[in-house]
């Protein structure tokens, strides 16, 4: 009875760590380029992502100064070998861009957003599929 107690403190021990985690991530950068995330195109400028709430599934993107855009966008974690810092990467298909990952200062565990049919197709057409990294800076 005893250990059963002791897994059940160590699982809810490890949601916590895990919410907690989810809700520290975020970051700010400015994109040089229109690009696509969620099957839409946004322009150039200053972008805020961080967790919806306390879920580490939804990110909010809010764009900063002139843009004033808000969408939510629903990526999935994925990991790096490495403790990353923040940045944006994304994929250049011909002069298109597309939201890839986002990592946040610190962390092993990132976010990454699947393929668009958008981004599959324009990728069937041309030889070059380049990963172009933005540099961010965390948020609290």
């Amino acid at each position: 009875m005893k250990n059963i107690r002791y897994l059940v403190l160590a699982a809810v021990a490890v949601l916590f760590a895990t919410a907690a985690q989810a809700q520290e991530f975020g970051v700010k950068a400015t994109i040089p380029f229109a690009f696509v995330a969620n099957n839409h195109t946004y322009p150039a400028g200053s972008y805020v992502l961080a967790n919806l709430r306390s879920s580490s599934d939804l990110l909010l993107m809010r764009g900063t100064g002139e843009i004033k855009s808000t969408v939510t966008l629903m990526p999935h974690q994925c990991v790096s070998m490495k403790i990353e810092g923040s940045k944006l990467v994304f994929h250049r298909v011909g002069d298109t861009y597309f939201l890839y990952r986002v990592w946040s200062q610190g962390s092993t565990y990132g976010r990454e957003f699947t393929e668009s049919k958008q981004e599959i197709q324009l990728a069937s057409n041309t030889t070059k599929v380049q990963d172009v990294v933005v540099a961010a800076n965390p948020i609290q």
